[in-house]
């Protein structure tokens, strides 16, 4: 198997049938969909029982009868994962055409790549727009970045994201606190084995729907998630496997010095 595919929802009822539907037009079928509903009261569930229908023994369906939160789905999901590569898709977000195909030829040319991203065109609601969510990726050996650069790197979206399968194994579980962003926790820890990939190609959309968890939510507090989850769940992981990096507590940055320490890190997206 060369794709395991994980959506994880929680009442997108929405926009799932459109995310669902791009899984299927991708032209790459050597893939599993795992599908985990995390105890949606918004009918959800009926469009998710659907396409695990059609597509057979292809997809399993995970039902919790408790909302677990995402940390708890991702865990389940990729202990029943079987594929070489690991494709993450948010249910309220889609994929464009060849994605599977680019990804897979990445991959294949690549084979010390442990994480690949791709840029995400932001989509209001139903409407694409000119932006991008993150114009600017990071690509190479991003361990060393953090460790030369001190800074937490940041990464695309849940959805422009994908694993080496063997590589996400050796640092799981996800902590439980990561209720809501579980690629938070994979993305800081998974690039302690090997490098980051980054595609120029808009291959996917991330739907700005006003009520996004973190992006454009005014109401997260980033402070108190980054010094109070993020950086202590890492740092103990990081102890825990000898890596040598520890994220201190938050500290003035001199912009334009962080910006020259980011030259040979950056790819850019091509434009639409």
């Amino acid at each position: 198997m060369r794709f395991s595919i994980v959506c994880t929802n929680f009442n997108k009822a929405p926009y799932l049938e459109e995310c669902l539907k791009s899984i299927l037009l991708q032209e790459f079928d050597d893939y599993e969909l795992i599908l985990i509903d995390d105890c949606s009261t918004d009918g959800s569930l009926v469009i998710l029982q659907r396409f695990a229908n059609l597509l057979g023994d292809k997809c399993r369906l995970l039902v919790h009868d408790v909302n677990q939160g995402m940390a708890a789905s991702y865990n389940k999901a990729f202990a029943l994962a079987s594929g070489e590569i690991l494709c993450l898709i948010d249910s309220d977000d889609c994929w464009y055409a060849g994605k599977l195909r680019a990804v897979d030829i990445y991959f294949r040319d690549n084979p010390d790549t442990v994480m690949l991203q791709h840029p995400l065109q932001i989509i209001d609601q139903f409407t694409p727009t000119k932006e991008r969510y993150r114009p600017w990726l990071l690509t190479g050996d991003i361990l060393q970045f953090a460790i030369t650069t001190g800074e937490i790197p940041l990464f695309v979206a849940t959805t422009g994201l994908s694993f080496c399968l063997k590589s996400i194994r050796r640092v799981l579980p996800i902590p439980l606190n990561f209720h809501n962003n579980g690629e938070a926790f994979l993305t800081r820890t998974v690039i302690c084995y090997g490098q980051t990939g980054a595609l120029t190609q808009v291959l996917g959309g991330y739907r700005r729907t006003g009520t996004n968890v973190v992006f454009g939510n005014e109401s997260w507090d980033a402070k108190h998630y980054v010094e109070n989850i993020l950086k202590p769940e890492l740092n103990r992981f990081y102890t825990e496997n000898g890596i040598n990096l520890h994220f201190p507590p938050v500290i003035p940055i001199n912009k334009p010095s962080l910006i020259s320490r980011l030259k040979g890190y950056l790819v850019k997206s091509l434009r639409f």
